[in-house]
């Protein structure tokens, strides 16, 4: 369950101009890309007002962007929130209010006679998602990082979590997608059965910004559709010791963990758009 403190960061970017389409004469469709976070504290970024940590990529996404600073997410919870993003429907019409796996007292309060509401912890395969339509009007699709929307419980029947992947919903691409709603270990071994595994070491945040990167360089040529969701800042809390160090320097700080995984994936977004604006310069129509 997460922090009633906490939110999830939805950064979508609509923009024919990151990597443009295949000819200044056609009507381009634009690339999408939509990056949530998961867990994020609704001031802990820069520039939503903590002058305490360092998010210069964010920062500047928001800057030449627009920012929400009146909004809600679909549910305080995971897979709610995240099937509701797929499909355009509310937790209560999907039927899925709580997150996966949850737990068996749900969300009513100690000595209280109300109970949760019957709900389902998996998206359906009936369900038509944003990716299914737009493989449909012709985007390459990809899905890299936390899914959180295939559970299955002892009592589901007829299908399996292998059936319920993205790959399953519209993504010809899926990249660590699957059950889980945090990694084993933001390094290497990840111990996800949904991606290659990388060196011993490798930080999870950079493993899925190469993959973010690779994707949009070999799709440039064609409009995409790239669902890009960082397991962070999910627990495990971990981060890179050297960011540790930094934030436990600055005695404004109370959890120098969480504020180095913040900046940590600040900086891999920031790779990743850089390599965007670099693709951008170097493509040129047919």
């Amino acid at each position: 369950m997460k922090s009633p403190g906490r939110f999830r960061l939805l950064a979508t970017l609509a923009l024919a101009t990151l990597i443009p389409g295949r000819s200044h004469a056609e009507v381009r469709k634009p690339n999408i890309i939509v990056i949530m976070a998961d867990d994020l504290g609704w001031r802990d970024l820069h520039c939503y007002g903590n002058a305490h940590l360092d998010t210069p990529a964010l920062d500047r996404l928001a800057s030449e962007g627009m920012r929400f600073t009146n909004a809600y997410a679909a549910s305080p919870v995971c897979t709610p929130t995240r099937a509701a993003m797929m499909t355009g429907q509310s937790p209560a019409r999907l039927r899925i209010t709580n997150h996966a796996p949850g737990n068996p007292a749900g969300f009513s309060l100690p000595g209280s006679s109300l109970r949760e509401a019957d709900n389902i912890r998996h998206l359906p395969l009936e369900k038509i998602t944003i990716a299914e339509r737009l493989a449909a009007a012709g985007y390459a699709t990809a899905h890299i990082g936390k899914w959180h929307l295939s559970h299955r419980s002892r009592d589901d029947q007829g299908v399996s979590e292998l059936d319920l992947r993205p790959e399953k919903q519209g993504f010809a691409l899926n990249i660590g997608g699957n059950s889980m709603g945090g990694p084993p270990s933001y390094f290497a071994p990840y111990q996800n059965p949904a991606m290659p595994d990388g060196k011993a070491g490798e930080y999870l945040p950079d493993r899925l910004a190469d993959d973010a990167i690779s994707f949009i360089q070999k799709h440039k040529d064609v409009p995409f559709f790239l669902n890009w969701w960082p397991f962070s800042v999910h627990y495990p809390m971990q981060a890179r010791p050297e960011t540790i160090t930094k934030y436990r320097q600055r005695t404004s700080i109370k959890d120098p963990v969480y504020a180095a995984m913040i900046e940590d994936m600040d900086s891999s977004i920031g790779r990743f758009l850089n390599a965007g604006r670099v693709a951008a310069r170097s493509f040129r129509p047919r």
